[in-house]
């Protein structure tokens, strides 16, 4: 793995890319031109979820026929659901305890869903409904914040005495049968963290994990996006702008407002208020103002946009937009580039 934007001295010490511009580190190895027929906001999410989840997909080995549970529905879980079914499984599940993201699984990657607050034991549930086998692949999409066990998820996210709430990935163990393969892409710290390895041992158990090599997967998902099997772009739900990113992660990290995946929105100060392309009349590629706020996020292309409120938010007096876009002078329609990750992942 190289460098990551925003993601400690482990991987270059780099700021976070969530900024107007940001220094590409060899630019001429890392960074691929968009393709002129793909939208920004898909070419942004390909550096992104959509690019970790397909991984975690991948990671998981699936078979013909797999019956496959994921663990978060957030953006990159849900693609990670959509994903498994392109790598052939049978049987999609997924596991939250939200239920407007659960809402997303359903219509966004046609998964079984299942609110875990709903169950004593969803470990028990799990077996119910896989005939008391277990799952074939398990995909912790979840990580170091994983709700579900108050006394793990205060001393790892309150009180950082383990490098993440093991919880998730515990249930993925607990849950499966034995000789599966779990998937891990929900990142966790450096330090201990009580996850059942004996259980994983003495079931026979596959752990797979790692942060996805972004690049290695554009080739097959440009192909992907291209043909309809994937839309990363249906994930978006908020457009944020770059000045008010600080209410923005509060909307994101509170989950507030039907939250499932943000994106910033950068303009140049000379720019702010401007506006010569009506959403309408957009074309594919005409440029847009993306950087991720999110899992994995990485930075996209630079344009500018014109803000306008939106009528209520909850808790939230940010202006959210997802309206007109405008040529930023100094970015040409081919000189557009995907390059590295930017600063956060949940």
């Amino acid at each position: 793995m190289g460098g990551i934007y925003g993601y400690s001295h482990t991987t270059g010490g780099y700021d976070g890319g969530q900024a107007e511009y940001v220094r590409v580190p060899f630019a001429d190895v890392g960074p691929s031109l968009i393709p002129e027929w793909m939208s920004d906001e898909d070419a942004v999410l390909l550096t992104d979820a959509t690019a970790t989840g397909y991984f975690g997909a991948q990671l998981g080995d699936i078979s013909e026929g797999d019956v496959v549970v994921v663990f978060g529905a957030g953006p990159v879980g849900l693609i990670a659901a959509q994903s498994s079914w392109l790598m052939g499984a049978g049987r999609v599940i997924v596991i939250d305890h939200l239920e407007y993201r659960l809402e997303k699984a359903r219509t966004f990657a046609h998964a079984e869903t299942y609110n875990f607050t709903e169950y004593d034991d969803i470990v028990v549930h799990m077996k119910k409904i896989t005939d008391h086998l277990g799952a074939d692949v398990a995909i912790d999409a979840v990580g170091a914040e994983a709700d579900g066990n108050l006394l793990q998820h205060v001393t790892a996210a309150k009180f950082k005495l383990q490098g993440g709430s093991p919880v998730a990935l515990n249930w993925a163990i607990d849950s499966m049968r034995k000789g599966g393969t779990i998937s891990v892409i929900g990142a966790y710290g450096p330090i201990f963290s009580a996850v059942k390895f004996g259980d994983a041992m003495n079931k026979g158990l596959t752990l797979r994990m790692n942060q996805a090599p972004v690049k290695r997967q554009w080739p097959r998902l440009f192909e992907h996006v291209r043909n309809g099997y994937l839309k990363p772009s249906e994930l978006v739900t908020h457009r944020i702008p770059l000045e008010h990113i600080a209410e923005g992660y509060h909307i994101m990290s509170a989950k507030l407002d039907n939250c499932i995946k943000p994106l910033i929105v950068p303009s140049t100060s000379s720019e702010k208020g401007e506006s010569t392309w009506p959403t309408e009349q957009r074309s594919p590629r005409s440029p847009s103002p993306v950087t991720s706020c999110g899992p994995a996020s990485r930075v996209g292309a630079w344009t500018w946009t014109r803000r306008t409120a939106h009528p209520t938010r909850e808790r939230s007096s940010i202006p959210i937009s997802t309206v007109r876009t405008g040529t930023f002078p100094s970015a040409s329609r081919r000189s557009g580039h995907v390059s590295g990750r930017s600063s956060t992942r949940s």
